[in-house]
């Protein structure tokens, strides 16, 4: 009886899943994403591999299992990191797991001290995995049994409050347009109408930034030869992202970078993200932060500054509504 096609997919990934996680743990000591050898969030990577976080946390939960059950020694975190402070060492070893936790998982946007836990990642599954951690690691687990679940959660808010879950968008709102929100409510007569005109002419500002934006973006489209447009943003009026996913230079460079080429359009009002790995069309979620691909894009250039004749422009956000991000970066040509 031959297997159906899905199975056999699902088996393999399966089975690169556990090699990967064994691989992973042995080397660093604990579960650490990368991409371009540069650590992301667990969110990130697992869009960029095409694993779903139901098939990931099955495959964790199979190799920590082998683990209990072959008896494997896994090396704590106190020989790698010195522990956070805490009421006894039982406390001092989960809050330094938490710490090192978080520092691997959660997103960080510039400019806030704020850890934004990845879609999908609630405080239940990071006590499974300090459960797991704390079972699977024969040198702690007699002296010094892991916390339950109630009482994990209480450390957690405690002693990391800047923890938050993702709310639609990842990005702060444009500051001029929050502080006239706050302001206008406050203001009366002369200093009303000045704020009015202030803001009016931010929007303005915002809007031919747009039209310019708009401008090159076309120049890129009659020039596929000569130029290579790198749109992240949303536009209502046209699919700009099919565009920038056809473009030739882009396309040229799949012999140089079967698995990094990326581009893509991130639309902040919904929370979505919609990334375009060369050929490939990955949906994506709020956890995928406009830091990380312009990261990932600046490595990319650095690597590979031969492929690239003519970088247009890369417009990472820009604010036209009241409800919309501000986090723009300058046209580079």
């Amino acid at each position: 009886m031959f297997m159906h096609t899905s199975n056999v997919k699902c088996c393999v990934l399966t089975t690169w899943l556990q090699n990967w996680f064994t691989a992973t743990w042995s080397a660093e000591g604990a579960i650490v994403f990368k991409l371009d050898g540069v650590s992301v969030c667990q969110q990130a990577w697992l869009i960029c591999h095409g694993v779903s976080e139901h098939k990931y946390y099955k495959a964790k939960q199979t190799f920590f299992s082998q683990r209990l059950s072959t008896e494997v020694e896994v090396p704590t975190h106190s020989r790698n990191i010195a522990h956070m402070p805490g009421n006894s060492p039982k406390e001092a070893l989960c809050l330094t797991w938490i710490h090192e936790y978080l520092e691997k998982t959660c997103d960080q946007v510039p400019n806030d001290n704020k850890l934004y836990l990845p879609v999908g990642i609630t405080v239940n599954l990071i006590w499974q995995d300090y459960h797991a951690y704390c079972m699977s690691n024969n040198s702690i687990l007699p002296s010094l049994p892991p916390y339950g679940q109630e009482h994990f959660r209480q450390l957690l808010q405690t002693h990391f409050p800047n923890v938050t879950k993702v709310r639609n968008c990842r990005l702060g709102k444009c500051d001029t347009c929050s502080q006239w929100k706050e302001s206008r409510a406050q203001l009366s007569g002369s200093a009303l109408e000045e704020a009015r005109v202030l803001y009016c002419n931010h929007l303005k500002m915002q809007s031919c930034l747009r039209m310019l934006y708009l401008e090159r973006s076309l120049e890129s489209q009659s020039n596929p030869n000569k130029s290579w447009t790198i749109i992240l943003d949303c536009a209502q009026s046209q699919p700009i992202v099919h565009r920038v996913s056809t473009c030739k230079t882009l396309l040229a460079l799949k012999e140089h970078l079967p698995e990094c080429g990326i581009a893509g359009l991130i639309n902040h009002a919904f929370g979505t993200r919609e990334l375009h790995f060369l050929d490939q069309n990955i949906p994506h979620d709020s956890s995928m932060i406009i830091s990380l691909l312009w990261g990932h894009l600046l490595r990319t250039f650095k690597q590979h500054p031969n492929c690239f004749s003519d970088l247009l422009n890369v417009q990472l956000d820009n604010c036209w509504k009241d409800n919309k991000n501000q986090y723009m970066f300058a046209f580079l040509s």
